[in-house]
């Protein structure tokens, strides 16, 4: 007799009989990897035991990540982000997925449950983007949710609100990079400070993005910042200093980053030849250099830093003149193949560097 077409399909679904739950785990998970909402693999676990199964085996050995909306809502429920008026039990996401490594909270609705008492820990946890401004976000659930996370190396804190009651020792001290987007309100300026001090002993990246005024960032405050961090190899700072004297001490970093922000950014003063030259002959193996650098002094900075720092990838003016992305790092290349494929004395690697910027920025 031959089967119709519903028949067919109950014998998908059937748990004896069909083909599907005769699949191994790796060809479950060769397609769970095309559904990107965590959430939806988890529904998934309701049709039969094999599946819930192979759902389980799927989230204990692969890593999980949660960063953007696409892993969390249904497609139904997509909208932006203010718009969502549903709940997440977080906590119940945390128990189904134990591996999960990178974790962006910007993505959580405002109705979020951040309440993590059945969970114990977090240890593959790595990577976190905590938007600190969160409504539900309580002081004792940031806490509670850093001291789950024994071995994070990346932290980013978005909009740090944070005041007195917030104990910087709730940070697991594996942190390497560290960044801050927008802290505001001046009492957590002081706790920016006390953060970075915390854990500044092992940082290789420090990164702060500040464009509001009540955040003084004075020469004694940068500096302050700069020594509690021995070990940093990258440094963006992306807010205008009052001046541009402590950046002059800095040596041997592979990333710097200057760049005012933005509403200061028509009336920021540039680099004088003398700082931009002194910052290029302290590091000379940097690989990122971003400094703000008036127009008519911009090709001189970046014959100085191609002809200096022979592992410079990418360079940009940052001082409110505009500089074409793609034509820089075309003109990195180029200096580069040149000078692998020619033995250049000083003279002639400066003309042909002269040579070369001309043609870039006619």
């Amino acid at each position: 007799m031959t089967a119709t077409g519903d028949e067919k399909v109950i014998d998908l679904v059937d748990e004896d009989h069909s083909l599907i739950s005769k699949l191994n785990d790796d060809c479950f998970f060769d397609i769970l990897s095309f559904i990107p909402c965590v959430r939806e693999k988890l529904r998934l676990r309701r049709v039969s035991k094999r599946f819930r199964d192979a759902i389980d085996n799927y989230f204990l050995s692969q890593p999980t990540r949660l960063v953007n909306e696409d892993h969390l809502y249904y497609v139904s429920e997509k909208k932006p982000i203010k718009e969502i008026d549903i709940e997440i039990p977080i906590e119940k996401v945390f128990l189904r997925c134990p591996r999960i490594i990178s974790l962006n909270t910007c993505i959580f609705p405002f109705r979020a449950w951040w309440d993590f008492d059945s969970i114990s820990a977090l240890p593959s946890l790595v990577e976190l983007v905590l938007k600190t401004s969160h409504p539900s976000l309580s002081n004792e659930y940031l806490q509670r949710l850093l001291l789950l996370a024994p071995n994070l190396e990346s932290l980013t804190l978005i909009d740090f609100v944070r005041g007195k009651r917030f104990e910087v020792t709730c940070l697991p001290k594996s942190i390497r990079r560290l960044e801050f987007q927008n802290p505001r309100a001046t009492d957590s300026g002081n706790r920016l400070v006390d953060v970075i001090q915390y854990l500044g002993a092992n940082l290789v990246h420090l990164k702060i993005s500040a464009s509001n005024k009540e955040l003084d960032f004075n020469d004694e405050l940068v500096e302050q910042l700069i020594s509690f961090c021995p070990a940093l190899e990258s440094l963006h700072i992306c807010f205008s200093p009052s001046t541009y004297e402590p950046f002059l001490k800095l040596k041997n970093k592979r990333e710097l980053v200057i760049h005012p922000a933005l509403t200061y950014l028509n009336s920021a003063d540039p680099m004088s030849t003398e700082m931009f030259t002194q910052i290029i002959k302290n590091n000379p193996n940097v690989t990122k250099l971003h400094l703000p650098i008036a127009r008519e002094k911009r090709n001189e900075f970046f014959k100085k830093a191609m002809l200096n720092c022979p592992e410079i990838v990418e360079l940009d003016s940052t001082c409110g003149t505009y500089t074409p992305v793609q034509g820089v790092m075309n003109l990195i290349r180029a200096w580069q193949d040149m000078r692998r494929t020619n033995n250049f004395d000083r003279f002639e690697a400066q003309q042909a560097v002269d040579n070369l910027i001309r043609a870039a920025f006619v």
